[in-house]
């Protein structure tokens, strides 16, 4: 497609990284796959749709995810979040907690302060459906872009640096 997602991996940390390869048209489409995000336990990996449709979405962009059963396992077809999470606007940027219970992701969908705002999706479990995403409110979004989220493994980031803002 237009942009795809690709891995490449080490058997160590201080190993080489081996050639990329791509993640295959289970998660890629022709559309324009952006900002993955890998779950804690390296099962989920939760990426956008960059405004370009991609078949089965709700909006101009939306939330995806792909699940695997072991980290060396295939990746499944990625299945969009659905309306509960996207909407007729742009969802990008998704950032999943360390505990797989809250998802961070930029929209401009109405109800913000600015162009894009940071919003989140919680769930009750790892495998619960996501609930309706909550603005972060004026302590993190500004009248500018506010985009990017990315938090720490222990959740303790704070708003400044949790975000990257434009404009």
């Amino acid at each position: 497609g237009g942009g795809d997602i690709w891995v490449a991996r080490r058997p160590t940390v201080d190993a080489e990284w081996g050639e990329a390869v791509n993640l295959g048209s289970l998660v890629n489409s022709p559309a324009n796959e952006i900002a993955p995000a890998i779950s804690a336990d390296g099962l989920e990996l939760y990426f956008a749709d960059y405004r370009a449709n991609r078949p089965g979405g709700v909006g101009k962009s939306d939330l995806w995810v792909t699940r695997r059963q072991t980290k060396t396992s295939a990746w499944s077809e990625a299945v969009n979040l659905g309306p509960v999470v996207n909407t007729a606007a742009e969802e990008i940027t998704p950032e999943i907690s360390a505990d797989g219970l809250e998802l961070y992701f930029e929209t401009d969908r109405p109800g913000g302060l600015g162009s894009d705002d940071l919003w989140v999706a919680r769930r009750a479990s790892s495998t619960a459906p996501w609930g309706a995403p909550v603005w972060l409110g004026k302590a993190i979004n500004g009248a500018g872009m506010d985009h990017c989220p990315n938090i720490t493994s222990d959740g303790l980031k704070t708003a400044e640096d949790a975000i990257t803002r434009y404009g």
